[in-house]
């Protein structure tokens, strides 16, 4: 029992640690893998993603993009659609007959946290659908490099 407790213990020493792809806030460089995310990078215009997440972040965004594309009214609503270590944050704003929206995405690594505004309030369904898919576009072409 007590070897038990012990090795229970070292697991987290031995556990290989997970990738994480450091994507380009603009989505124009390359994706970067690390093991260790430090504060230099992510001031630096990086923006962490677990790799294991990213086949979920791509299908989240296709069905973000779907649903502002049919143009529904939708009521005024706050969602959070939690995406492996990651976390999009939908505000929905009805103006009149159309809804606006805010969309960010929020991932943490250990101690350290980051933001990234997808959607900027109060932009038309147009905008917010052009950003979304430059996101979804730059996670598609640069997936295989997380991969490795």
């Amino acid at each position: 029992m007590k070897i038990a407790f012990l090795l229970l213990l070292l697991l987290p020493c031995v556990a290989p640690a997970q990738d994480i792809a450091l994507l380009d806030r603009d989505f124009k460089n390359p994706i970067a893998v690390t093991q260790n995310v430090t504060a230099a990078q992510l001031s630096n215009k990086l923006f962490p993603v677990y790799t294991t997440d990213l086949d979920t972040m791509v299908r989240v965004l296709e069905n973000l993009a779907r649903a502002i594309n049919t143009g529904e009214v939708h009521e005024p609503t706050m969602q959070l659609l939690p995406v492996g270590h990651s976390q999009f944050t939908i505000n929905t704003e009805r103006l009149g007959a159309f809804n606006t929206y805010a969309i960010y995405l929020s991932t943490r690594t250990g101690d350290l946290g980051a933001s990234l505004e997808l959607v900027k309030r109060g932009e038309g369904n147009r905008k917010a659908l052009q950003n979304l898919f430059l996101l979804l576009d730059y996670l598609k072409n640069n997936r295989h490099l997380a991969e490795k």
